[in-house]
């Protein structure tokens, strides 16, 4: 049922773009895609990718400590909201970012950080029943209330309406994932305190993740934010449709195989076993291209059916971005085939290091490129990006697959 409920959640997503694009205006869609990119940068960055040292914790240590380390946790997130908060509201002050979305940012940010986090210690807790209902309400139910009443009631076709529901299916999953960590855990049973020198063992931690995650998010987040700035409402418009049309292949990829076959990975790797880790590896590698070759193509010829439904001009006209955001998406997919084996290896700070020169090189490129136009400039930027990301850790997994051999004794 978790499987089915997954896959019922990235569908929703594909349908939800397709709603949103055709009974929102393109300027309300363009500002949608821009609200929700930024604010997909920002959850990861109050949440300093501390997860992936809590949730570890919380898979091998007795259920009497859960407590303690889900409190220790929202203490630290607190903690970054009071850094991070500060550094984006002057981005909106300034006029980066549009001020009219402020105080929804400010309404949603915590509640799609405390959803995530909460999934997460679901599946920790080894829930993933409840996890994925979790994650249902929050797209599939939103969906399911949101599309009739678009449809029938030209009057809330409106982005504070979809921003509405956002918000309150948001919240009904939060209350939903909160009520079942609260019943599997001994939350209550006892008088929790907040262990710092946890906090401060999970910092030293997650710090290394964090900037190669913050680097990669900065990729598919800075690009809206210069064609916002480079560009009109309609183009911005348009290039989140193309491109959030291209995430949900990503969201494919990442949840029906990278998901499955990266932990064999890492235990091939474990175990000094170079066999059954070249297995793993060719694994990842032709089942994520073949993925992505049909749905590329499968959207792609689909294209042209898709934006005649959705009956605005404005995407039409600028249809042609669609193959460079193919594009794009499949070398950022693909470049994932090496990161698993990097990751398998323990190279975290090759990771980061690569992954922070494709950033710089993305927005060298595209303010470099700025004079041929917003779009041409972002797209050509995401590519070399992603091109330095594939090549370089394709490069260094090779260089070193010596670390699979045995030590010596």
């Amino acid at each position: 049922m978790a499987v089915s409920l997954r896959l019922a959640t990235i569908g929703a997503r594909f349908v939800a773009i397709y709603i949103f694009a055709r009974y929102l205006s393109v300027h309300a869609f363009g500002q949608y895609g821009l609200l929700a990119a930024t604010i997909a940068f920002c959850v990861y960055a109050v949440g300093f990718d501390f997860y992936s040292y809590s949730t570890r914790q919380i898979i091998v240590s007795d259920r009497e400590r859960w407590p303690m380390f889900l409190k220790s946790h929202a203490n630290f997130s607190l903690l970054t909201y009071g850094v991070v908060l500060p550094v984006v509201s002057v981005m909106f002050l300034v006029g980066w970012l549009p001020i009219q979305l402020y105080v929804w940012f400010l309404l949603l940010l915590p509640l799609e950080h405390s959803c995530l986090e909460a999934d997460r210690v679901l599946v920790a807790m080894g829930h993933q029943q409840a996890a994925s209902l979790a994650a249902f309400i929050r797209q599939g139910l939103l969906l399911l209330a949101l599309a009739p009443l678009l449809w029938l009631d030209p009057g809330s076709r409106s982005l504070a309406t979809v921003l509405l529901a956002w918000i309150a299916f948001d919240a009904a999953s939060l209350v939903f994932s909160v009520a079942v960590i609260r019943r599997v855990s001994t939350w209550g049973s006892a008088r929790v305190t907040v262990d710092w020198s946890w906090v401060r063992s999970g910092v030293r931690t997650s710090s290394v993740f964090l900037i190669g995650t913050l680097c990669l998010r900065a990729l598919f987040t800075a690009d809206r934010q210069l064609v916002s700035l480079w560009s009109s409402a309609g183009v911005l418009g348009a290039y989140t449709l193309f491109m959030s049309l291209a995430a949900g292949i990503s969201s494919v990829i990442a949840s029906g195989i990278h998901q499955f076959l990266y932990p064999s990975l890492v235990a091939s790797a474990s175990r000094h076993d170079r066999p059954a880790f070249y297995r793993g590896l060719w694994a990842l590698t032709w089942q994520t291209l073949a993925t992505l070759i049909v749905l590329s193509a499968g959207l792609a010829v689909a294209s042209h059916q898709v934006l005649l439904a959705i009956g605005k001009d404005e995407y039409l006209a600028l249809a042609w971005m669609l193959p460079w955001v193919l594009v794009a998406v499949g070398l950022f997919n693909i470049s994932l085939i090496p990161h698993y084996g990097m990751y398998a290896l323990h190279l975290d700070r090759h990771i980061m290091t690569v992954t922070a020169v494709s950033t710089a090189a993305f927005f060298v490129s595209a303010f470099a490129l700025s004079e041929l136009g917003a779009v041409t400039a972002v797209l050509s930027g995401i590519s070399i990006g992603c091109s330095i990301l594939l090549v370089g850790k394709s490069l260094i997994l090779y260089r070193n697959l010596h670390l699979l051999d045995a030590p010596q004794a």
